[in-house]
Parts: C-alpha cells; structure tokens; sequence
C-alpha cells in the first residue's frame, strides 16, 4: 500500500520494485533458486541507444535518494560523499550535450560544495584547481576537440 506508482523519472533506468519495497520497511524472506534474470547489455539498451536519457535518469535517481536520505536519517558525511560521486558524474558526463543536466548536476554540486573539485581524471582536477569546475568542463572540451581535430587531420584516428 506504501508503494505508489512509478514516478516518472524512474522506468527508464532501473527495476524499481524491490528498492522501494525495501526503503518503506519491507522485509525479505530469502527463497532458495533463481528469483530474477536480468538483461545482458546490448546495443539496444537505452545507455547505447540514448545516453542523454540514460544520464538524466542517473542525476533524477541521485535526487530522489537525496530528497529520501534528507528524508530519513539525513546526509551524513558518507552520503555527501556518494552525493557528490554521482552529481559529478552526471555533471561530467553531460557537459557538452546536455545543459539542462549539467546545470542540475552542477547546482547540486554546489549545494554540498561550492567550490567543487572533482577527484577525477587528475588533469581535470588541476585545471578546477586552478579555474573553477565550470570552466575547466570548458577547457575540456575544446581539449579533447583540439585532440580530435588534430588526430583527424594527421590520421591517427582512422580505422
């Protein structure tokens, strides 16, 4: 009775069933045998076939755990931790293709740390060290188009 319908952000990227029976207190009894198959990745699974989609539910999953820790227990340092894992991925991942997601993500980010600095790749790190995180996103993107360019323009990569 506790489990409502799926809200809109969660069909997309994960079976959300048994998560949600577990946060509103279910209890599990353990059945010996196979109680589920899950998919193999394939082309046609929506992180090959709509990575846009596939890292929006990624940020909209972090927040409805946030919104849920906040909820229950609050955001202890641990959780800050995980928070700002996910927040910076979703920020990193969608940088250049997405704004929306990334200005999402990235207020998130500043919510828990408003001078984040991300702990990975270390080149970006550096560049935020020394630039700020936006702008750093910035510097590498052209980066990697300049690498790009270049690696097109001289051949290396061509296959």
């Amino acid at each position: 009775q506790k489990i409502q319908a799926q809200p809109a952000y969660k069909p997309v990227l994960c079976e959300c069933l048994a998560l949600d029976c577990a946060l509103h207190g279910a209890n599990f009894l353990y059945c010996p045998g196979i109680m589920a198959y899950y998919r193999v990745h394939s082309a046609s699974s929506l992180s090959s076939r709509n990575s846009m989609a596939f890292n929006r539910d990624i940020l909209n999953n972090a927040v409805g755990i946030e919104d849920w820790w906040i909820n229950h227990g609050g955001i202890n340092e641990e959780r800050k931790k995980s928070l700002l894992k996910v927040y910076g991925y979703a920020a990193r991942v969608s940088f250049e293709t997405d704004k929306v997601t990334f200005e999402r993500a990235f207020q998130a980010l500043k919510r828990f740390d408003r001078r984040y600095i991300p702990e990975r790749p270390r080149y970006l790190k550096f560049v935020a060290l020394v630039f700020g995180y936006r702008n750093a996103e910035t510097i590498a993107l052209w980066y990697r188009r300049l690498k790009s360019f270049v690696g097109n323009l001289i051949g290396i990569n061509k296959r």
